[in-house]
Order: C-alpha cells, then sequence, then structure tokens
C-alpha cells in the first residue's frame, strides 16, 4: 500500500513539474514574441523620424554664366561643372560674355526671367566689384541667389565689399595673391636645383622673360609682379643672385599681350623676335620663360620648338618654361617634357564646391546651407614634369 501511494505521489509531482515546465516555455516564448515584436517597431519608427528628417529635394534650375569659353581653364571648370550638375540633376542654361560686362548683364536679366533658380557668374571684368554689385542687386530682387567663380569680384582693399553687404551670394575660387606666390616659389626652387645647368652664357646669372596677359586685371599684375619677386626671393636666400629681366633696354620688365586675351599667338611672336637678338650664338640667350598662364606658356613653347628647344627628347636644350592655370593643354605640356611647370587651381574642385552649393538649394537650404562663410578658396598647388598628374 504504502508503494503504492508513493507511487502515485511521484507521478503527481511529475505532472505538476511537467506542466511547470511548459507554462515558463510558453512564458519564455510569450517574452521573446514581445521584444521581437517592440524591436521591430523601434526600427520602423526611427526609419520614419529619419526619412521625416530628410528633407524634401526639389529641383532646381541654375544659369551659368561664363566670361570666354575660349580661354582654357573657364573651359576646364565648365566641363566639370556639367558633369556635377548632372549628376544633381540640375537643369543649366550657359552663357557667354566675351568679355563685354554690358551683355552679361542682359543675360543675367535674361536668365531671372527665364526662371533659373540660380546664378553662377564668371564675371566678365574681373575684380570690378561695382559690375559684380549691379549682378548681385538684380538678383535679389528676384531672391535669386548667386554664386560668383574663378574670377575675382573684390579687389584687394574691397575684400567683403559684395559679399559681406548681400545674401545668399557666395565665391568660389583661387586668392588672386595665391597664384604668383606658388608660381614664384615654384619657379625659385627649380633655379636653386638646377643653377649651372641653366646658366647658358656662364655670367653667373639667370636671364628671364615674362609675359603679361591684360595690363588692366589685377590678376596679371599681381602674377606678374609676385612671381619674380618670390623666385628671387628663394634664390637669394639660398646665396645666388636674383633673376634678371633679358632686356635691359625694356623698364616695365616684362612684354605685354596688346590684345588683353593672355594669347599664346601674341608671346609666340614675342619669342621668335626676341631669339633674333638674344640667342646662344649672341651669347646672351634668354634662360628662363615666365608666362601669366597655360595659354601663353603654350606660344612661348611653340616659338621655343621652331628653334630647336624643348623637344622633350632627352638630347635638346630646354629653357625652363614656366605658366599658371593647369590647363589641359599646359599638363599635355608638361608631361611630354616640353615645359617645366605650372601653378594649378584645380578646375575639379571649383566644380564641386559650386555643386555643393547648389545642392544646398536642392534641399531648400540657405546657399551656404549652415555655414556662415561666403568665400570659399581653391589654392594653387606647384605641379612640375616628374609630379604631373592628369586631370580627370
Amino acid at each position: 500500500m504504502r508503494h503504492r501511494i508513493t507511487a502515485l505521489i511521484i507521478s503527481v509531482l511529475l505532472a505538476v513539474s511537467a506542466a511547470g515546465c511548459s507554462l515558463v516555455k510558453e512564458k519564455v516564448q510569450e517574452n521573446a514574441q514581445e521584444k521581437a515584436e517592440e524591436a521591430a517597431q523601434e526600427i520602423i519608427e526611427q526609419g520614419n523620424e529619419e526619412k521625416e528628417a530628410e528633407p524634401e529635394r526639389r529641383a532646381i534650375k541654375a544659369a551659368v554664366l561664363y566670361d570666354s569659353l575660349k580661354d582654357a581653364k573657364t573651359r576646364a571648370i565648365a566641363d566639370h561643372l556639367r558633369k556635377e550638375l548632372k549628376a544633381l540633376d540640375v537643369k543649366t542654361t550657359e552663357y557667354e560674355a566675351e568679355g563685354d560686362f554690358a551683355l552679361q548683364l542682359q543675360q543675367t536679366a535674361a536668365a531671372i526671367e527665364e526662371g533659373n533658380d540660380v546664378l553662377m557668374v564668371e564675371l566678365a571684368d574681373e575684380g570690378y566689384s561695382n559690375e559684380a554689385e549691379e549682378i548681385c542687386r538684380t538678383a535679389a530682387d528676384q531672391g535669386i541667389p548667386v554664386i560668383f567663380f574663378y574670377k575675382e569680384i573684390e579687389l584687394r582693399n574691397e575684400q567683403g565689399l559684395i559679399l559681406d553687404h548681400f545674401d545668399n551670394t557666395a565665391f568660389v575660387g583661387p586668392s588672386v595673391r595665391a597664384a604668383g606666390r606658388v608660381q614664384g616659389e615654384m619657379i625659385g626652387e627649380y633655379v636653386r636645383d638646377h643653377y649651372a645647368a641653366l646658366d647658358l652664357n656662364g655670367d653667373g646669372t639667370i636671364s628671364y622673360a615674362l609675359f603679361k596677359g591684360d595690363n588692366l586685371s589685377e590678376k596679371a599684375d599681381l602674377r606678374t609682379r609676385t612671381s619674380v619677386e618670390n623666385a628671387s626671393e628663394v634664390l637669394t636666400e639660398a646665396g645666388y643672385p636674383a633673376l634678371t629681366y633679358f632686356d635691359e633696354s625694356n623698364s616695365y620688365g616684362y612684354q605685354l599681350d596688346l590684345t588683353e586675351t593672355w594669347s599664346a599667338f601674341s608671346v609666340r611672336d614675342y619669342m621668335e623676335t626676341n631669339m633674333a637678338l638674344y640667342n646662344e650664338d649672341q651669347g646672351n640667350m634668354i634662360e628662363l620663360v615666365i608666362c601669366n598662364s597655360d595659354q601663353m606658356a603654350e606660344g612661348a613653347v611653340a616659338a621655343l620648338n621652331a628653334a630647336g628647344y624643348n623637344l622633350g627628347d632627352g638630347e635638346s636644350t630646354t629653357i625652363p618654361v614656366f605658366g599658371i592655370d593647369g590647363t589641359y593643354k599646359g599638363r599635355e605640356l608638361i608631361q611630354e617634357r616640353k615645359m617645366t611647370g605650372t601653378a594649378v587651381c584645380d578646375a575639379g574642385k571649383i566644380a564641386e564646391k559650386m555643386a555643393a552649393l547648389a545642392d544646398n538649394l536642392c534641399l531648400g537650404k540657405e546657399l551656404t546651407g549652415d555655414s556662415d562663410k561666403k568665400r570659399f578658396t581653391v589654392d594653387y598647388e606647384k605641379v612640375l614634369a616628374m609630379e604631373e598628374k592628369k586631370e580627370e
């Protein structure tokens, strides 16, 4: 009898235990399901919050007002900018002023009338703040943002005159002083490191020719003056004489493109005339060529090539030729070892920043986004033959 009672008790305990385990298991599963549902709901709510936080993009139209697409640097910027704005699905209309500000002002009015949401302006007359002001006033009357690019809109003593006065304006481009400084440093370092080889007549000094693109341009003035000043400073610090202009009778110390178009043709003509009088046979050969732009440097290289110099064959004598801008052609000449170096303000970086500002408008933000900054400087870099990288 005792055994039967014991067996019964054990059976009851096992049944209760089994039932308890089942209840625990069900409770655990129920809790796990609730937690999974809660986690899923949190993910959904978080996604909705992020979706609500993302501003809705809007389609915009941009008017791009170039000075002249004949300019190699402007063409490079245009090539990059078209790709950048296309990637943002920004529709564009292009205008070209060809150095005529009156025409550019008419184009500004036309661009606004055609319903463009932003103006991107390469000023026809660089450094003329009164002309930049006219464009800003025309645009501000209609609430249209303006992005000035590449060509300076404020003179050295006028920094902030335009950008600080007008809302929804910005400038993207190089510092007007930087190009000549970087070019000069590069020239000085190169001449210092190759002095004996460059001194063709063995007089202990390096004679140079210098070509100025425009007599009315602050940019050309600064490039002309600071390039030689900075090159000579590097040389004198290293114990060498300052550079010497090749023609003592020229009190200006440069030759000016009389067409004021920074032309390769004018430089080629000048160099051919120069070398008729200043050459190795006469013992007074020009030993260095400095140009305000790569486009002008092309002309110098062409003249030297015609005279048997700078052939890039490793055998002919090379007269160092330096430019500014990093144009496609200039880079090609550097790769071919026909041109020595250039100071580059990357066209792609200018276009990228312009597109980033346009993207702010696409997102419904102010032109410069959350930044108080209105001047976006793209620095110049030194590019020599051995350091050349093809611009994408």
